[in-house]
């Protein structure tokens, strides 16, 4: 059975690029365009690895972070976090940062290591 992730991104041009990318990688692909969409996605079914957005309208990436955090399901749910930031703070401190503008191949790459392929 394929990998499944979850690409978080609010700027659907983006989302349908990450989309594209990561399923070069031979994984399912599943997009939610907001904080909300992405936790109840995640709560019908965990994915094996999410790439989320901080700065999102509805809910944001931190929100979204800390609802994960305290769901003893999803607390061990790798993430990658795709943002213009430099510097991640708070509870993003901890997960891998994917800065904007990213290359295919750094999306490929960080995604491959994250789900070891």
């Amino acid at each position: 059975m394929p990998k499944k992730v979850l690409v978080v991104e609010d700027e659907r041009n983006i989302a349908t690029l990450l989309a594209k990318i990561v399923e070069s990688c031979g994984v399912e692909v599943e997009v939610a365009h907001d904080g909300l969409a992405a936790l109840t996605s995640l709560r019908k079914g965990k994915p094996d690895l999410m790439l989320l957005d901080l700065i999102m309208p509805i809910m944001s990436g931190e929100e979204v972070l800390d609802e994960v955090q305290s769901d003893d399901d999803l607390r061990d749910l790798p993430i990658i976090l795709v943002t213009t930031r430099s510097v991640a703070q708070g509870a993003a401190a901890k997960y891998k940062l994917l800065q904007k503008p990213f290359s295919p191949t750094e999306v490929r790459d960080a995604v491959k290591q994250a789900l070891d392929l």
